[in-house]
């Protein structure tokens, strides 16, 4: 009895790994990696209800992809699932992988426990016949500044290289802008060499590393058949790593946040104006630096009504640099004289390492009522329509000639003020109504209406306008109603 007990527990010792490993396997891609490569680990299971472990971290790193695939198989009439269920993480030490628990069809399994070894990064030598490295113009900089980066790959012309894989530089601590590389190798020295060229812009300050860069390459591996009828051409891959770089970043000084060499101007469509007519201006900045972080511009004109566009950016590549151009444009009415006040841009000066400041000029503005001019008009209206005494006649002919060359005159008088006022209609009403009708947005049609603000009936609209323009107001603005106002030349 005891010996048939005995045999029982030496079967079922026997068959137990069979029943641990039988229905799920484990695998990893590889089993030796570089600290900082990415692995991916494989569970798979054959059966009709199969649940994986919730696995969040392997080795002490997290999960940062999943995947799963599922196949059905139908042998002899019975069905058979075969899940597979991928996680990829990113290796930083040597680790034993699992064991996992996978349950089919109700029962536990445990999978097997792999090791993994992991080594540091090697960077490439110089006498190696593929060389990666990485080189910057400066290592010490301050918050903003630009700092150029070159990625040089080189391998030996005698090597057959079939796959250059050379990722974009990415590190989340600057602002990374790639520069135009020349896609044909240079040769010098026995290497083709290949350089990619980055701008970066320091976020933050303290002392950051620009990591090992990775260059994955494909070299010819030809397999033959045991025949040798057919060639099989392959690649076999490898993966080398560039030096680090240590990079000192400086804070800028308190109150400035834009570093580089820059300069500002400011230019208006006129300096002369009338009541309500706006002066239209543009604020530029230019120059070498962190452009980006330059903010909108508030002019301090507390007397006049300011409207601003919202700013533009343009930048461009020259001599390797990154240039910008800052633009702000501004419309200005009031109905007296005043100053457009200089505007203030301060930065830190990069190559002085002092900071600077920029000021506009102040620019005057004459501003004519339109009252004035109006009354003008008519004074010299009344000068020219002014005639001479006449000389030596007769009284009594003297009154009758002045009787009909008044009657005459007012006649005259009446018809050319007719025409005047029909000609004056056809002068304001037309270009009116057609700037009216042509007016695309509420900015454009409030600019057309502010030269007549004096016009009582056009203030609620005016008013309407501002609603919508700076406080996202929603009211429906009526063109045509607009235009009724205008065919009402008493009210111009």
């Amino acid at each position: 009895m005891n010996f048939k007990i005995k045999l029982g527990k030496a079967i079922f010792l026997l068959v137990l790994p069979i029943l641990l490993y039988s229905n799920v396997t484990i695998s990893l891609d590889k089993t030796t990696a570089v600290k900082g490569d990415r692995v991916t680990l494989q569970l798979q299971a054959n059966g009709s209800d199969i649940t994986f472990p919730d696995i969040k971290q392997i080795a002490n790193s997290g999960i940062i992809s999943r995947s799963n695939n599922m196949q059905i198989t139908f042998i002899n009439g019975k069905t058979t699932k075969t899940k597979t269920q991928n996680y990829q993480f990113v290796v930083n030490k040597s680790a034993t992988i699992g064991p996992y628990k996978v349950v089919v069809d109700g029962v536990t399994f445990m999978t097997k426990a792999i090791k993994l070894d992991v080594t540091d990064i090697q960077p490439s030598q110089q006498n190696d016949d593929f060389i990666l490295q990485i080189q910057t113009d400066k290592q010490k900089v301050y918050v903003g500044e630009d700092i150029k980066l070159d990625v040089i790959f080189k391998y030996n012309q005698n090597i057959s290289l079939r796959r250059i894989r050379l990722p974009s530089f990415e590190q989340q601590e600057f602002n990374i802008q790639e520069l135009k590389s020349s896609k044909q190798p240079i040769v010098k020295d026995g290497f083709n060499i290949y350089i990619k060229s980055y701008l970066l812009t320091a976020l933050v300050d303290g002392r950051l590393t620009i990591q090992n860069q990775k260059a994955s390459i494909g070299l010819q591996h030809n397999d033959t058949d045991e025949f040798g009828f057919f060639g099989l051409s392959n690649i076999k891959w490898k993966n080398i790593f560039s030096n680090k770089i240590d990079i000192e970043v400086l804070p800028l000084p308190q109150g400035v946040d834009i570093v580089g060499d820059f300069n500002i101007s400011l230019d208006i469509d006129k300096n002369k104006t009338t009541s309500n007519k706006p002066i239209n201006m543009s604020l530029k900045i230019e120059g070498y630096g962190n452009i980006d972080e330059i903010k909108e511009f508030k002019l301090n004109q507390p007397k006049q009504t300011v409207f601003s566009d919202k700013a533009t950016i343009k930048k461009s590549l020259k001599d390797g640099k990154l240039y910008g151009v800052f633009e702000q444009k501004f419309s200005i009415t009031s109905q007296d004289d005043y100053d457009i006040k200089p505007i203030i841009f301060r930065y830190f000066d990069s190559k002085t390492k002092e900071i600077k400041e920029l000021r506009t000029k102040n620019i005057s503005i004459k501003v004519a009522s339109n009252n004035n001019i109006k009354q003008k008009s008519t004074i010299l209206t009344k000068k020219q329509n002014k005639k001479p005494k006449p000389k030596h006649e007769d009284i009594y002919l003297k009154y009758i000639y002045l009787m009909i060359g008044f009657v005459i005159g007012m006649i005259v008088l009446s018809v050319v003020y007719i025409l005047k006022e029909k000609i004056k209609e056809n002068k304001i009403k037309k270009p009116i109504e057609d700037k009216i009708k042509k007016a695309k947005t509420d900015k454009e049609l409030y600019r057309i209406l502010l030269a007549y603000s004096n016009i009582e009936k056009l203030s609620t609209v005016l008013k309407q306008l501002e609603n919508n323009i700076y406080k996202k107001g929603k009211f429906k603005i009526d063109k045509k109603a607009i235009i009724d106002i205008f065919d009402d030349l008493d009210q111009i």
